[in-house]
């Protein structure tokens, strides 16, 4: 091997030309490749996988619960608007399950919005124009109803 051949090799692989550091302390591959560290680190990536796990089951068991059981004393439910969300009674489990509401003939519905106090104001168009009508939400009886006509100039 000539000269040059010889200083590139030791150039290619520098790990060879050096010495490794002589201390009391061993290095990071020591300490990763040492058996009872290796055990270790298995073992706390074992337990932090069994709390991710029981972590998420908890979230999903308690998503489940809300949806299946209302606590208690609890009547309302709370309806979110575009602009103002508004609780709005909820009927009884013994309440008729469907409510008709008589509109003018022709009428669509337009907008329903809860209000504060328990009833759900209804925006209807028909041939005669627009109309608002206020419904109690546990009896279905309208309370008030307008009509919004045009006026003569």
């Amino acid at each position: 091997m000539t000269k040059h051949a010889h200083e590139n090799n030791d150039k290619a692989h520098p790990q060879h030309n050096q010495s490794a550091p002589q201390s009391k302390d061993p290095d990071f591959r020591s300490w990763v490749n040492h058996p009872k560290n290796v055990a270790r680190l298995q073992i706390l990536v074992i337990v932090l996988g069994i709390f991710v796990v029981l972590g998420f089951a908890t979230v999903i068991a308690r998503i489940a619960y809300l949806t299946l059981y209302q606590p208690e004393g609890q009547n309302s439910a709370v309806l979110s608007g575009a602009s103002t969300s508004a609780p709005v009674a909820v009927p009884p489990a013994n309440a008729a399950i469907e409510q008709i509401i008589e509109l003018p003939p022709g009428a669509v519905v337009e907008d329903i919005q809860p209000m504060k106090d328990g009833t759900v104001m209804v925006r209807f168009q028909d041939t005669r124009g627009t109309g608002m009508m206020v419904i109690d939400a546990n009896s279905g009886a309208v309370l008030k109803k307008w009509r919004f006509a045009p006026g003569a100039n």
